[in-house]
Parts: C-alpha cells; sequence; structure tokens
C-alpha cells in the first residue's frame, strides 16, 4: 500500500520548517527594513532639510535685523526731517538737517552713509543762498550725505543728485511714495557695490525729497561666508526683490548679476519668495555639475513691504549622505538582528522539533523492522514525554503502541506454541487413524469382495426369477385356454 521513500538526499522535516520560518521571517524583516530605510531616509532628508531651512531663517534673521538697524537710523532721522517741514520755509534750518544725519549716523554702526536730498529749493527756498556751501552743492539744493572714516563722521554737500544718468537711487525713490530698497548699484565715489534704503518725504501729499541710508552689501557677505563652513559644497546668496544677486559666499563674480538668468527652472521659487513664501527645489546645478536642492527663503526687508531672497543650494548627495549612511547602518542592524533571530530559531526548532522528530522517525523504522527492543529510545523520549504538546502525545502514544505491540507478539508466540503443541497431538491422532483406516480398509475389501460374490448370486437369482414369471404366465396363458374350454363344454351340456 505505502511504498518506501528514497531518503538519501533530501532535507528533514525540521530543515524545511526551519528554512520556511526563517525565509518567512526573513522576507518580513527584509521589508521592515525596506520601510524603515526608505522612511528613515526620507525622514533624514527632510531632516536635514529642515536644517537648512532653519539655518537660512537665522541667516536671513541676522540679515533681517542688520537691515533694520539702517532703517531704523534713517526712519528717526526721516521723523526729525518731517518735524522740521512742518515750520515755515524760513525758519527751516540746514545745518539742523547736518548735525541730524551726523549724530544719526554716530549711532547706527550698520549704515554705511546717511543722506538728506530735496528737490530744488523744496527745503528752505533758498538754494541760491546756498551754492558750494557746506550746506548746499553746487546749485544750492540740499544733497547733505554724512560718511564715516573710522569713528570719525562727516557731512559734506555731493552733486551726484545733480546727475540724471546715474542718480536711479535718487529717482526711483522719488516716484514712490512709499519707503523701499533700491537695487544693488555700483557707488562710483567707493567703488564699493551699495543698496539703500530710501523714506520719501512727504508735504501736503506731495514728494519733496528723501532720507537715504547707505549699506554696504560686503557686509552680507560676509554673514554668508560665516555660515559656509556648515555647507561641504554648496553655496549661499542673497538676491534682491528683482532677481539681482547682492551677496554670494563662494562666488564673487556672480555679484550684480541675475539669479532668474542663472537658473531659469528656479523662477517659480523666487516668485513665492519675493512674495514672502519660503520653498524647495530641485534642479540641475551648472555651478556645482550634478543634481542639487535649493532651499529659498524670503527676508523680509524694515519698513517695507518688500522682500529679498536667501538661496542655499548643495549637492543632494551631499545634503542625504547623513540619511545614507543612517540607512545603510538601519539595513547593517536589521541583518544583524535577522541573523540572531534566524539562528534563534534554528536552534529552537531544532531542539523542540527536529530533534524529537528524528527520534520519532528512529522509533518507527525500528518497529518497521519488527524491532521491539526500544529501551534506549524509550529513556531518550523522557525528555519529550513530560511535555504537554503534539510531541509529548504522539511520543506517549508510540510508547503504548510498543506495550501493546509487545503484547500482542508475545501472546501471538504463545499461542502459536499452544497450536504447535495440539498440532502434534493432532499428528499422533492423525497417525493412529491412518492405521485404523488400513485396517477398515482390509475389511472393505473383504467386503467388498464377499459383496462382489453375492451380487453374482443375486444376479442368478434374479434370471430364475425372470424364467419363472414367464413359464408362470405361459401357465396363465394355458390354464385361461382351459377355463374357456371348461366354459364351452358346460355350455353345450
Amino acid at each position: 500500500m505505502f511504498k518506501k521513500g528514497n531518503s538519501k538526499g533530501t532535507m528533514s522535516v525540521g530543515v524545511k520548517v526551519s528554512l520556511i520560518i526563517s525565509v518567512v521571517v526573513f522576507v518580513i524583516l527584509a521589508a521592515m527594513a525596506i520601510y524603515k530605510s526608505s522612511s528613515d531616509y526620507t525622514s533624514d532628508l527632510n531632516t536635514d532639510t529642515h536644517n537648512i531651512e532653519l539655518e537660512n531663517s537665522n541667516i536671513a534673521k541676522d540679515i533681517e535685523k542688520y537691515m533694520y538697524g539702517v532703517v531704523r537710523g534713517a526712519n528717526i532721522t526721516h521723523s526729525v526731517v518731517s518735524d522740521l517741514m512742518s515750520a515755515p520755509a524760513d525758519k527751516r534750518d540746514r545745518q539742523a538737517l547736518a548735525d541730524i544725519v551726523k549724530s544719526t549716523l554716530s549711532v547706527s554702526p550698520n549704515t554705511y552713509g546717511l543722506g538728506i536730498y530735496f528737490e530744488p529749493n523744496a527745503f528752505d527756498n533758498k538754494d541760491s543762498s546756498f551754492k558750494n556751501t557746506a550746506l548746499g552743492n553746487t546749485t544750492g539744493r540740499v544733497a547733505l550725505y554724512a560718511s564715516r572714516d573710522g569713528s570719525n563722521v562727516t557731512v559734506k554737500s555731493t552733486d551726484g543728485v545733480n546727475d540724471n544718468s546715474s542718480n536711479g537711487w535718487y529717482t526711483v525713490p522719488m516716484a514712490s511714495s512709499t519707503p523701499m530698497f533700491t537695487d544693488p548699484y555700483l557707488d562710483k565715489s567707493s567703488g564699493k557695490i551699495m543698496t539703500s534704503f530710501a523714506n520719501p518725504i512727504v508735504v501736503n501729499g506731495k514728494n519733496v525729497g528723501i532720507v537715504l541710508a547707505d549699506i554696504d552689501i560686503t557686509v552680507i557677505a560676509e554673514i554668508l561666508k560665516e555660515k559656509q563652513a556648515n555647507l561641504k559644497e554648496g553655496y549661499r546668496a542673497v538676491a534682491s526683490s528683482t532677481g539681482l544677486i547682492l551677496a554670494h559666499s563662494t562666488d564673487d563674480s556672480k555679484v550684480m548679476g541675475n539669479m532668474i538668468q542663472y537658473i531659469p527652472a528656479l523662477k517659480e521659487n523666487y516668485e513665492k519668495a519675493i512674495k514672502g513664501e519660503e520653498s524647495v527645489a530641485d534642479f540641475k546645478s551648472n555651478t556645482l555639475n550634478a543634481k542639487a536642492r535649493a532651499v529659498i527663503t524670503s527676508i523680509k526687508l524694515a519698513g517695507t513691504d518688500s522682500y529679498w531672497l536667501l538661496q542655499t543650494t548643495d549637492k543632494i548627495s551631499n545634503i542625504t549622505k547623513e540619511a545614507k549612511i543612517s540607512m545603510i547602518s538601519t539595513i547593517v542592524l536589521y541583518i544583524v538582528v535577522l541573523v540572531v533571530i534566524i539562528a534563534m530559531i534554528v536552534l529552537l526548532f531544532t531542539k523542540m522539533v527536529a530533534k524529537p522528530l528524528g527520534l520519532m522517525e528512529h522509533i518507527i523504522q525500528k518497529l518497521s523492522n519488527y524491532e521491539l527492543d526500544l529501551e534506549e529510545e524509550r529513556k531518550q523520549a523522557q525528555v519529550y514525554m513530560t511535555n504537554n504538546d503534539e510531541i509529548g502525545h504522539i511520543f506517549t502514544s508510540l510508547g503504548l503502541m510498543t506495550t501493546n505491540l509487545t503484547q500482542i507478539v508475545s501472546n501471538i508466540t504463545s499461542h502459536a506454541q499452544n497450536t504447535a503443541a495440539t498440532a502434534q497431538e493432532l499428528t499422533a491422532t492423525a497417525q493412529s487413524t491412518s492405521d485404523s483406516a488400513n485396517e477398515v480398509s482390509v475389511a472393505v475389501s473383504n467386503i467388498a469382495q464377499g459383496a462382489t460374490s453375492q451380487a453374482h448370486d443375486t444376479q442368478s437369482a434374479a434370471s430364475s426369477v425372470d424364467l419363472s414369471n414367464r413359464l408362470l404366465k405361459d401357465m396363465l396363458v394355458v390354464l385361461e385356454d382351459l377355463s374357456q374350454a371348461t366354459n364351452i363344454i358346460d355350455d353345450r351340456k
């Protein structure tokens, strides 16, 4: 009914089950490792990006704080000038203006220079009286500019406001009624790239002049360069609302260039930044010659509704380096845990399942070969028979089965011995019966011979009877004929 299998080259059940469990555990832990690594990678990438955003925010605050110091000094000056403008024109004092810009600049370390500029005759209607003086330029206009030389502050009249070809720093704010920062420009007198905060002086709804505070942009560049060490291969740049680069942490040649033209792929992000929105974008950087991530932060310009933007750019490979290390560490950790768990599973399964199954197999093989001497195996099985589980129950059942088989074999042996004795007795009886049968055979033979003789005699007697019957019939015929003859004789009488 059952064929014996070929055990050569096959795996035991314990190995198979251990392998299955190990594969299942491997798949589960591998899936967990992949998910965890991917999740951690994304989380670390987001964390690193968030750290850049925080650093950007801190840099932006430093710049905003620096700019606020400039704006504050300019607004103080503007407030004092506005008070002076409330007096009649002939009561307005130009020296007071010079004193204001000098004293304000003295207490405004962030301000490179501070100036007050009026339209012709807009201050006191006395321009002609102040031509080529300390309180008037060559045309007599109020164009007072305070500058510093170390700790020494001086005030002088300037003629730059008269040059319409290069006085955009004046004409642009004058065309507006709100405070503003100008785009960067090259200051011819100092040779520095500057930007200016301009606050229009409005009298009776008319712009009559501006208070102008100049800012040396190299200070902003220094702020960026101080933080450059935190970047691996990237850079930071500050740009105006029109995209004009004010400062660059690694390449000064890009200053005065247009950020949008350099990286047109980020145009939408720049537009968001000048509206006060932060953003993150990945792009192919020609500067870094690699795929890069740009974190763009808005810089709120004090005293205005305008924003500059701060862009931090670095290779994605640098940003994700820590994330990759973390991911690899996670994978290695999971592999170690996986190996330990699989080893524990194999050891426990071998001890609790594979070994008892092997012992069961050995017992069943001996039973199949009619070997009932299982005393050694019984001792080994005692350790498992105390377990209240299937293996313990199977060993108990095998023990009971072995006992029952032993009893059956003993009973069969006993009955076989009895049967053998009975068979011997039957053999003797059969021999006696055989002898008697021979005697009976002789007697029967004699009887048969006698019967044969009797048969011949009987046959002869039968023939005599037949003859007698025929003679008797003939006699009856004669008697009948005689009777008829007698009757005829009687009738004739």
